[in-house]
Formats: structure tokens, sequence, C-alpha cells
């Protein structure tokens, strides 16, 4: 039985996320040569070496106290954004 994700209210924000994300697909791109890769991406004016960044999660400060400052150092030692709000 396949359910779909949950959201607040009358999920209106839900729906309109699924509705843009649709209009983008994995597109497979076979027998192409790979030797050399770019996965960099530009936001908000700075370059990224690729599309990833950590996100702050409540569960982290279980284990630790300083966690979110441990976090954030391991991200700006990579050079990967840390959202924290």
């Amino acid at each position: 039985m396949h359910t779909s994700p949950g959201g607040a209210g009358s999920e209106s924000t839900l729906r309109e996320n699924r509705r843009v994300f649709e209009k983008y697909k994995i597109i497979p791109r076979m027998l192409r040569d790979v030797s050399a890769r770019d996965i960099s991406i530009e936001l908000f004016g700075q370059k990224l070496h690729l599309l990833f960044c950590f996100a702050l999660s409540a569960y982290w400060e279980m284990a630790h106290p300083l966690a979110d400052l441990a976090v954030g150092n391991a991200a700006a030692s990579l050079g990967i954004p840390y959202i924290f709000f």
C-alpha cells in the first residue's frame, strides 16, 4: 500500500512543492564520457563544488552539547553550506 507524506493544514504547500518538483526529471545519459565531470553549482552568487549541504537537526545535541558548532566547523572546512536557523 502506497501512502503519500502528510502536510500541515490543507496540505496546499505540500501539493505546490510536488507540482513544482514534477517539472524536473532525471534523464539517464548512457555511454557518455565522464572522465571530466563538473558537479558544481552557483548558489546565491557563490560557486559550490557540489550540491550538498548540512541542515540543523534537533538530535545532534542529544549526542553532544556542542554538536551544532562541530557540524558548522566541519561544513566550513569542507566549503559546504550549513543551514542553521
